[in-house]
């Protein structure tokens, strides 16, 4: 079986595999965390440890690491507890446990939501949607940066793979705070950590951040939520009703000692290893694109129409995400056919799905209706090899040739001649 769907979730790195195989029952970090007995007082001590070594390794601000079961279950803890006001800035498009948990709180009146202005951009006769930084930046001074509260963002999209969060947005910060907006500045970096270099992340800007561990070859059931020192203290302030008070800080659940550590021993590896593998996806990335390229070419000569469409570019994507519409079949058929052949990829993210042929998501993401039922998302991972790509590209050549009479009447159809617009 091939997979190509690490976006959604990354099989544990062997060395994850191999530390929880070797845990037994009542191995040494078994214990519970927080009862009081020397063997558990241990498994606290060496917990804590490795949270002080993790500031140390990426050089983040002094703060705090509340762990939890999942970055679903850490985002909807930080926007319950943050001091959140005036205007919160977010991505419309974005995960659920962002978007539906920040716009619930506004309904209660908390603060005023505004989302991140995305554009179209016309590139040699096609066009492609990235992030409108000029616009996002021109609606806050339009408001005054004062009424700035918040900026709650995914670092990449988890559906598309579109970058909400680089150098631009930094800049952006560091104007605001040079003109005195307070803000808070909260990231979901799943879909980003430790397959992003973390040394070209400034850190002195982000307020909070979200880390999931099975995103990244990481153990499952295993959430990091970083607040800085001053945060922490308004959330704490916030969360008086939190009682049990096991970690001592936001989250009161019981620690599992065996899955922390099993994610504290391997970051660093992970991270050598993504470091080592960027260089290969961006071949992966072009192989792709060469061969949906050559594709549309055949198609342009035969029927005066495109079969791929892709709509974001490397420039403003992540590398291990590759989201593109195929019109020539519907995604959910396509996804039947493609296991068939034992390759596994995705039509949209698994907290996305879809219901019905509108996905909301994807028209927050600017693309039209009539595609939706089309988009498909191919995602790698650290045990993605060049032959898994090879073998996909085979796949799908088998699948629009056994398939052609069925593409060629969804062609003239539904999209007719001259889809080389793109979008």
């Amino acid at each position: 079986m091939i997979y190509l769907d690490h976006a959604a979730t990354t099989f544990p790195h062997p060395m994850v595999s191999d530390f929880l195989k070797n845990q037994s029952p009542w191995g040494v970090y078994s214990f519970n965390p927080h009862s009081k007995n020397s063997s558990s007082e241990n498994v606290w001590s060496e917990i804590q440890k490795c949270k002080s070594n993790f500031f140390k390794y990426f050089h983040w601000p002094l703060g705090e690491l509340t762990m939890t079961a999942s970055a679903t279950l850490s985002n909807n803890l930080f926007v319950k507890l943050a001091p959140l006001e005036k205007t919160v800035w977010y991505f419309s498009g974005d995960h659920p446990s962002l978007v539906k948990s920040l716009e619930a709180r506004a309904k209660l009146g908390h603060f005023t939501l505004k989302s991140l202005p995305l554009k179209k951009i016309s590139k040699s006769n096609e066009w492609t949607i990235a992030v409108d930084w000029n616009a996002f930046l021109k609606g806050i001074m339009d408001d005054g940066p004062e009424s700035l509260g918040g900026l709650c963002l995914s670092t990449v999209n988890n559906s598309s793979g579109l970058i909400l969060y680089n150098q631009h947005t930094e800049k952006i910060i560091r104007e605001l705070r040079k003109l005195g907006a307070k803000f808070v500045v909260h990231l979901d970096m799943s879909q980003s950590f430790l397959k992003d270099p973390m040394n070209e992340y400034d850190f002195s800007l982000i307020d909070s951040c979200v880390i999931s561990s099975h995103k990244c070859g990481g153990p499952r059931n295993f959430s990091l939520l970083y607040t800085q020192s001053a945060l922490t203290k308004k959330m704490l302030n916030e969360g008086e009703f939190i009682h049990g008070g096991h970690q001592q800080v936001l989250y009161s659940g019981t620690l599992d000692g065996v899955t922390a550590m099993a994610f504290f021993n391997f970051y660093q590896h992970g991270e050598k290893e993504f470091a080592l593998q960027r260089h290969s996806i961006m071949l992966w990335r072009e192989k792709l694109r060469k061969f949906s390229n050559a594709i549309n070419a055949q198609y342009q000569k035969s029927h005066n129409a495109n079969l791929f469409l892709c709509s974001f570019d490397d420039e403003d994507s992540s590398p291990y995400i590759f989201t593109f519409i195929f019109l020539g079949l519907p995604s959910d058929m396509l996804l039947r056919l493609l296991e068939k052949e034992k390759i596994l990829i995705s039509s949209t993210s698994a907290c996305n799905a879809k219901k019905g042929k509108i996905d909301q998501t994807f028209t927050n993401l600017l693309i039209p209706a009539v595609y939706h039922p089309h988009v498909l998302r191919v995602s790698f991972g650290l045990n993605t090899v060049e032959d898994d790509i090879d073998q996909f590209i085979l796949a799908f050549e088998r699948i629009i040739k056994s398939e052609k009479f069925l593409i060629d009447q969804q062609i003239g159809r539904n999209f007719g001649k001259n889809t080389h617009h793109r979008l």
